[in-house]
C-alpha cells in the first residue's frame, strides 16, 4: 500500500488494485510489496488506473508462465520500456509478448528493456527494407491519423521480409533499424518460431483470470495452506489489537502528559528529584537489611512463648523435687 500511494493511488485506488496484485504475488512467488511496485510502476506508465490491476496481473502471470522469464524480471524490463510504450500508445499485451520473445532468446530484464525502449524509438516512420527476395519495401508505422499502429502488427509485418532474407541481410537490416545495441533484441523477436510466438499471443490475448488459476495452484499445498492460516491468525490478532488500541492509547496519552510535566521542571527541581533519587537508592539495601533482621527477630519471637512455657515446666518439677528432697533442695 505504500508502494500505491507513492504512485499517486488514493483509498477507493488500492481497494480496487489490490486483489489483482495479491493474485499475481500468490501466483509468481514474489514478494506482495514487490510485485505491487512492478504493476503500479507499469500501470502508470501505460496510463491504466488502478481498476485495470487484475487485468494487467493477468496479463504478466500468463506472460511468465508461456515464455522462459518471470514476474520480477518482466518488471524490471517494463521499468525501461513501458513509458515509452505508454507515450507511443502500444498495449501492455503487444509489449508483454515483445518480452517473452526476447526472454525466450535468452533477453531478459534490464538488457531486454533498454532494447525495447531502443527498438520502439527506433521504429517509427517509414521503415525501409531491401533484400534480394523481395527487392526494397517500405513498412508504415503510423495509421492516416498520425497515431502509432500496433506494435503486435508492425512486428508481423518485420518477420514477413525478414523471414525472407539471407542471415547477413538480416543482420545489416536489424543494426539499420535500432543500432548495434538493440539489434538482438529486434532479432530475436522477428525470428522466433511461429509456434512460440501463436502460444505466447494466445495465452496473454485470453489472460483474464490466470493469475487466479496460477495463484489457486500455487496455495494448493501444504505450504499454501501454512501461508493460509498465518493470515488467519494476523487477521485473529488485529481483531483483539483493534479492541486494544484505545486502551493503550489511553495510557501511552497518560505517560506522555507525566512525561511532558517532567519536561517542564525547572533545573532547582530537577536536582531535588536528582536528590531524592539517589537517597532512595541508597535506601534500598537498607531496607533489604532491616527487613531480613525483621524477619529474623519475627521467628524469634515466635519461639519465645515456647521457650517461657519450658521454663514454667521446669520450675513445676524443680518445685516437686523440692519437696520431695527437703533434706537437700536443688
Amino acid at each position: 500500500m505504500e508502494y500505491m500511494a507513492m504512485a499517486g493511488w488514493k483509498t477507493g485506488d488500492m481497494l480496487d488494485g489490490i486483489e489483482g496484485i495479491m493474485m499475481l504475488a500468490a501466483a509468481s512467488g514474489e514478494d506482495l510489496a514487490t510485485t505491487s511496485d512492478i504493476v503500479t510502476d507499469a500501470l502508470t506508465a501505460f496510463g491504466l488506473t488502478a481498476a485495470d490491476s487484475a487485468h494487467f496481473a493477468d496479463i504478466l502471470a500468463a506472460a511468465s508462465s508461456n515464455a522462459n522469464t518471470n514476474v520480477s524480471m518482466m518488471g524490471e524490463t517494463f521499468k525501461y520500456c513501458a513509458p515509452v510504450a505508454g507515450a507511443l500508445g502500444y498495449s501492455a499485451e503487444d509489449v508483454a509478448a515483445a518480452i517473452g520473445l526476447m526472454a525466450n532468446s535468452g533477453i531478459k530484464g534490464s538488457q531486454a528493456g533498454t532494447a525495447l525502449r531502443t527498438m520502439m524509438t527506433k521504429l517509427q516512420g517509414e521503415l525501409t527494407l531491401t533484400g534480394s527476395a523481395f527487392g526494397e519495401v517500405t513498412i508504415q508505422t503510423t495509421n492516416a491519423d498520425g497515431s502509432m499502429r500496433e506494435l503486435s502488427d508492425i512486428l508481423a509485418d518485420l518477420r514477413v521480409y525478414f523471414g525472407q532474407m539471407t542471415e547477413s541481410e538480416a543482420a545489416a537490416a536489424a543494426e539499420a533499424l535500432v543500432g548495434k545495441n538493440a539489434m538482438s533484441g529486434l532479432l530475436a523477436v522477428v525470428n522466433a518460431a511461429p509456434a512460440d510466438i501463436d502460444k505466447l499471443t494466445a495465452a496473454i490475448s485470453n489472460c483474464d483470470g490466470t493469475s487466479q488459476q496460477m495463484a489457486d495452484t500455487m496455495q494448493d499445498n501444504l505450504a499454501g495452506q501454512l501461508t493460509i492460516l498465518k493470515s488467519q491468525l494476523e487477521e485473529l490478532a488485529i481483531s483483539f489489537g483493534e479492541m486494544l488500541i484505545p486502551i493503550i492509547r489511553d495510557v501511552v496519552s497518560h505517560i506522555q502528559s507525566f512525561v511532558d510535566k517532567l519536561n517542564s521542571m525547572d533545573e532547582g527541581i530537577r536536582k531535588t528529584v536528582i536528590t531524592i533519587a539517589a537517597i532512595v537508592a541508597a535506601i534500598g539495601p537498607v531496607l533489604i537489611f532491616v527487613g531480613k533482621i525483621i524477619t529474623a527477630v519475627g521467628t524469634i519471637m515466635t519461639i519465645v512463648p515456647k521457650v517461657t512455657a519450658a521454663i514454667k515446666a521446669v520450675k513445676v518439677a524443680v518445685a516437686a523435687l523440692n519437696t520431695t528432697l527437703l533434706a537437700n533442695p536443688i
